[in-house]
């Protein structure tokens, strides 16, 4: 017990003599200065590299044009992908030609391939995930080519994107790389049947009981 009550007292005297002997400036830097900015990094450090997301249930917005899109797309990515898998000369290649052109309208540049492997060089990524590429869709059949007979494509976008959600602005990644970029591939796709009547869809399609929109 003695020895307990001795150490406590040398730890006292040593507070103590910390406090009132060393300088005032030093010890208020190093005891409360510090130590509270450094907890007040860590707890915001994340919102420096992510920016916070807001969950929850927008309001309808109209989908953007492939152009408007490719003209929001971030500086650095100039490059969108088309793998064809080897089906040319048909509904396919007919689609990659539509879709394709708006791209070249502005000044981004078009790769067609024939496999999908090709995309290594053309999109390599950063450690955070991180291309030149502003989409890439691959595409497996249609209903006259490939095995499955209907159609079967698939888009990738970098793993960067769609970190932060807010469903209160109409800027999202989603909004700008991927939407836009599936509805010229469907408008096209649709565009390739010949039945098809362009003016038999209406401009905007909306809900009875106004539960969601699609608005064109």
């Amino acid at each position: 017990m003695v020895l307990f009550f001795r150490q406590t007292w040398t730890l006292t005297v040593k507070n103590l003599l910390v406090v009132l002997v060393r300088p005032l400036f030093t010890t208020i830097l190093r005891a409360l200065i510090l130590p509270v900015f450094f907890v007040a990094f860590i707890s915001y450090a994340r919102n420096l590299f992510i920016q916070p997301a807001t969950y929850g249930i927008g309001e309808p917005t109209r989908i953007r044009s492939f152009s408007d899109g490719l003209a929001s797309v971030g500086a650095g990515r100039n490059r969108l992908i088309f793998v064809h898998n080897g089906l040319v000369g048909g509904p396919i290649e007919q689609v990659i030609d539509e879709v394709a052109e708006p791209v070249r309208v502005s000044q981004n540049e078009v790769h067609i391939l024939a496999d999908e492997s090709e995309m290594r060089q053309l999109c390599r990524t950063t450690l955070r995930g991180m291309s030149r590429c502003i989409a890439a869709a691959i595409f497996h059949s249609s209903p006259t080519e490939g095995p499955n007979e209907a159609w079967n494509y698939t888009i990738r976008t970098d793993a960067v994107l769609g970190q932060g959600i807010d469903v209160d602005s109409t800027s999202n990644d989603q909004e700008i790389y991927l939407l836009p970029f599936q509805r010229a591939i469907d408008w096209a796709i649709a565009r390739t049947n010949s039945s098809f009547d362009a003016n038999d869809l209406p401009k905007e399609v909306e809900s009875k009981h106004s539960y969601f929109q699609i608005l064109y």
